[in-house]
């Protein structure tokens, strides 16, 4: 008996034994996993903001050659109409390209002394901005070829924005002086917005000096707004003269510990003199907080374990639970994150594609897919059908390409083609990639990118270059006719293609009162008196004037003519005539198509009603109007209850159907001519209502509910009940300086948010208890 007593406790030893022994090679496998988890989370983290980055980086780039287009095209008419003393001429050119590119706010021309030329905005025409650091900058570089990008600054409007400046060269190639483009602020703040993946997010855009130019949200760097200091993140990133960096620490601005992903926007094609940086961070302590929890849960589980070790596998299969549960949540992250970037790809209408090297099979989203004409749901084409459907004069081009950059000759390529769509037409696809995957021996298995149909904007470049061979030609073979008028005999002579010009028989004889009967009435008054100035002050002259050929063609003239003096005296007239129709006809069609642009511009694509642009245009013109008239504006921003959810349920195709129906529905309730409804974002929307005080937008926003909640749409996810609702923010205020336009929006923003808080389903009215709910 006392042996097995002995041997029992030698047993319950070693049994101790072994179970310390396996709790401790636990506790060291625990913590081995626990710390690789967090660098697993780390690295996560990192590649969501690089990502990011890199989205803003290609928005950035996009808008930038956008602008330096406009400026080169600008600047190249730039000295022919400054000899000519007709650079005012450039304005309407310069609104309609301003007004066409959503990130460029002003386009202003400057001489040689710094004042201002020609403007997209009349009311900067003739101020003296030589001071400015762009002007001394680029006047300094002196090099048409540089795109100078000055630091941000605060312009004669009041904006903090950046310049882009092109310097432009008299005939002799002396400096002339600069256009610039100023950048809209509020274009880049909806594009640093549209990559925040979390509320904790913050992306910025540094100017290369270290200025930063826009931040978002906004955070406190200082006075000088600078983050070139000594030690900072930016610094060791722009000394070290790598594209993209990550870094983790304290960030000046606070001292937060934060995950920071740096991308220097440098685009070669442009010559910038200076790059932007984009900087996109996360708190540390919230990237992570998952590996916190589950650190503190893996502890308790090993608690646990030593506790009760009679239960040691229900308390595995505890862990393995728990494990399961982080996973899934590292999943349900993974997805949240890749449809926040399938939105941000939805806002640049771009497809994604990946093609496997080694297969040819390729794999596309929805959007790629609807641009080839395929339906949701069909085989997707491999690489050799895809050729095939290419046009035979571009697949060398593109092929060529894609082949570079697989062997590594390019860091990525970048092609446009033809397609041929499903629907039997072509379509234009500008394709960008890059190898993501390589063997051990440096062989491409794997490439990815996006589509972008740039189909109008290849016709419209097409339409340009047949435009301009056509004036091409015209300006070879166009003849100038010669006249000539003697005072004394009354007497004109006439060249050969004088009488082309006018469709006139050469051999009658010229007659002044027939030319000038040719004219139309407008187009006598202006010669006449052109005439008589020449006779009594000696003043040439140089006019476009309407008249009708003997044929009876209406067509455009210009005249030029001067005084022919003799001993201080004048005794005859001498000019030319040259027939301008065609470009008179071009402005009409450069103008038409101006408008239609326009037009574009202002809609949203997927409602039809009006975009977030044509609502700022809309809020800001309304403002005016009210500060003039004294009457009130009223603002109503509606927002679709827990539509997340209903994504999540029923789908985003689904989900676009649902913003439609619910479009459609508050378009019924706005039903005087001024009212205005736009989709201002995602599931938001906003109506304003000039003239109407806080009762009047009362009924309009009850109108908005009963409309929907009639309308009965199903919504199985939502907590507030079966079928879609709204919460409504109302506000009405009368315009007063210096209140301004902003500050509607944000009271029926405040508005909106009381709705939502105060249960959803209804609307609350700015500075008022009073709420509906829907019928």
């Amino acid at each position: 008996m006392p042996h097995a007593k002995a041997d029992l406790g030698r047993q319950h030893r070693r049994q101790w034994l072994v179970v310390l022994a396996l709790l401790a090679a636990l506790a060291v496998v625990m913590a081995y996993f626990l710390h690789n988890e967090r660098g697993l989370a780390l690295e996560r983290e990192q590649s969501r903001l690089r990502a990011s980055a890199r989205v803003v980086d290609e928005n950035l780039g996009q808008q930038l050659r956008g602008a330096n287009a406009a400026l080169v095209n600008v600047r190249d008419d730039t000295r022919q109409l400054n000899a000519e003393g007709e650079l005012l001429r450039l304005t309407w050119r310069m609104q309609a390209l301003a007004d066409a590119m959503p990130g460029v706010r002003t386009m202003l021309i400057f001489d040689a002394q710094g004042i201002v030329v020609a403007s997209s905005r009349p009311e900067v025409l003739g101020l003296d901005l030589s001071h400015r650091a762009y002007f001394q900058q680029a006047k300094a570089g002196g090099s048409p070829d540089t795109l100078y990008v000055s630091e941000p600054f605060t312009t004669a409007l009041n904006v903090y924005s950046v310049n882009l400046v092109r310097v432009w060269k008299q005939a002799d190639g002396s400096f002339g002086g600069i256009v610039t483009a100023t950048l809209d602020p509020s274009y880049f703040e909806v594009l640093l917005r549209s990559v925040l993946y979390e509320n904790d997010v913050r992306t910025t855009l540094i100017h290369h000096s270290g200025t930063v130019f826009m931040g978002v949200p906004a955070v406190n760097v200082g006075s000088n707004r600078n983050v070139a200091r000594s030690a900072s993140f930016f610094l060791q990133h722009r000394e070290s003269g790598r594209i993209e960096s990550m870094f983790i620490g304290p960030v000046l601005a606070n001292a937060e510990e934060r995950v920071v992903a740096m991308r220097t926007s440098q685009q070669q094609s442009l010559h910038m003199d200076h790059p932007f940086v984009v900087t996109v961070s996360r708190p540390l302590a919230a990237v992570l907080a998952p590996w916190y929890e589950a650190l503190e849960l893996s502890a308790l589980l090993y608690v646990l374990l030593a506790a009760m070790v009679v239960l040691g596998l229900q308390l595995l299969q505890r862990q393995q639970r728990t494990m399961t549960s982080l996973r899934l949540e590292r999943e349900r992250e993974t997805r949240a994150y890749a449809e926040r970037l399938d939105l941000a790809l939805d806002g640049a209408q771009l497809g994604l594609w990946d093609l496997d090297l080694q297969t040819g099979k390729r794999t596309v989203d929805a959007r790629a897919q609807e641009m080839a004409g395929d339906r949701p749901g069909e085989p997707v084409d491999d690489m050799d059908q895809w050729v095939a459907r290419c046009h035979p004069d571009d697949a060398q081009a593109s092929r060529q390409a894609r082949n570079e950059n697989a062997a590594g000759r390019t860091e990525a390529f970048v092609t446009d083609y033809r397609l041929r769509h499903k629907d039997g037409h072509w379509v234009w696809i500008h394709a960008r990639g890059k190898v993501t995957l390589r063997d051990d021996s440096g062989r491409a298995l794997r490439m990815t990118g996006t589509y972008l149909d740039v189909t109008e904007r290849k016709n419209v470049e097409a339409q340009l270059k047949r435009s301009a061979e056509l004036l091409a030609r015209m300006s070879r073979v166009s003849r100038t006719g010669g006249w000539d008028f003697d005072l004394r005999t009354g007497r004109s002579t006439w060249s050969s293609e004088m009488y082309r010009i006018r469709e006139l028989d050469p051999s009658v004889e010229p007659d002044q009162q027939v030319m000038m009967a040719a004219y139309a009435p407008e187009s006598q008054v202006l010669l006449a008196a052109a005439r008589e100035a020449a006779i009594g002050q000696q003043t040439p002259w140089d006019l476009e004037l309407q008249m009708t050929t003997a044929k009876g063609n209406v067509i455009w003239v210009r005249s030029q003519g001067e005084p022919v003096v003799e001993n201080g005296e004048v005794v005859g007239l001498t000019g030319t005539l040259k027939n301008v129709t065609w470009r008179k006809q071009s402005q009409i069609d450069l103008k038409i198509a101006n408008e239609k642009l326009e037009r574009l511009t202002l809609s949203d694509g997927l409602t039809g009603i009006g975009n977030r642009r044509l609502f700022d245009r809309s809020l800001q013109a309304e403002y005016l109007r009210s500060a003039r008239n004294g009457l009130p504006l009223a603002l109503l921003m509606i927002d679709i209850d827990h539509f997340k959810r209903y994504n999540d349920h029923y789908g985003h195709a689904q989900g676009d159907d649902c913003l439609r129906q619910v479009a459609q529905l508050l378009a019924g309730c706005c039903k005087r001519a001024g009212d205005q409804l736009c989709r201002y974002g995602g599931e938001e929307f906003a109506i304003l209502l000039p003239g109407a005080d806080s009762a009047s937008a009362r009924v309009v926003a009850q109108a908005c509910l009963d409309a929907v909640a009639r309308a009965q749409l199903a919504h199985a996810a939502s907590p507030v009940g079966p079928h879609v609702s709204l919460s409504i923010g109302v506000a009405s205020m009368l315009a007063v300086t210096p209140v301004t336009p902003q500050s509607l929006v944000e009271r029926a923003d405040a508005a909106l948010y009381r709705a939502k808080h105060q249960g959803r389903a209804r609307f609350v009215v700015a500075q008022e208890e009073a709420l509906a709910r829907a019928a």
